[in-house]
């Protein structure tokens, strides 16, 4: 059975080589936070395309990246021989597959499903000495998703797994600090590509569709054979 995280690594988000307005909005809050890469041994959980990994291989000595995805994977590999990146290993197993006896001096996931229940945060908060999590402090919106969400029945959480880390943190007395960041950025796609999209995102939120049905709700959404998509979004930065 192909992996749904497959479907979407031709079209996810890849490293390009700089750093984003949002990625510098997270390394200053790391500053802030007192967080230092330079020369550390990192694992990287959800890597997805390696946006995170292969900008920090910058600075980490080196860097553990695993994803369940073997797309992403490739994607990974693909972008760390262009830019020359050599201190990565990309690893290809689910986050409950993945074990190890190593601890590391930093572990990070960012905006992964994969960790979300107090056995994950468990066993991610000793994987390493210092602990990243960066997720959704609720869902995000998108001004095209969102009619066909709500027409094929989709309910948004109002229990997001930063709510619950962040509870078991206290429960468990363990330090942390924390901010919240914003985002608001638009995407520009042609009719297959956001066809494709939304039919991914109604089958990830395990949804039964009718794509005829999408094909006719969103051409009058196209102009010019491209749509405009504006998504706004919150996410939770964590440090433990």
């Amino acid at each position: 059975m192909q992996n749904i995280w497959d479907k979407k690594a031709s079209n996810y988000q890849r490293f390009d080589g700089s750093i984003n307005k949002f990625q510098r909005q997270v390394f200053d809050a790391l500053q802030n936070f007192g967080v230092n890469f330079s020369g550390k041994s990192l694992v990287d959980i959800g890597c997805g395309t390696g946006v995170w990994t292969l900008l920090l291989a910058k600075e980490a000595s080196h860097i553990t990246a695993v994803d369940s995805s073997a797309g992403m994977i490739d994607i990974l590999r693909q972008d760390a021989a262009k830019f020359s990146v050599k201190n990565v290993t990309a690893v290809q197993k689910s986050w409950q597959e993945f074990s190890c006896d190593e601890i590391y001096d930093i572990a990070l996931t960012t905006m992964s499903p994969a960790i979300a229940s107090e056995e994950d945060f468990k066993k991610f908060y000793a994987l390493g000495e210092v602990k990243i999590y960066l997720g959704w402090a609720r869902s995000r919106t998108s001004d095209i998703l969102e009619p066909f969400f709500k027409k094929f029945g989709r309910q948004a959480s109002e229990y997001p797994a930063t709510r619950r880390l962040e509870e078991w943190l206290k429960v468990q007395n363990l330090a942390y600090k924390s901010e919240l960041l914003s985002e608001s950025r638009t995407a520009r796609r042609s009719f297959d590509e956001a066809l494709e999209n939304i039919c991914w995102h109604l089958e990830i939120n395990g949804l039964k569709f009718d794509k005829n049905e999408i094909i006719t709700m969103l051409k009058p959404l196209c102009k010019d054979g491209y749509l405009v998509e504006t998504i706004d979004s919150l996410m939770k930065l964590f440090v433990f």
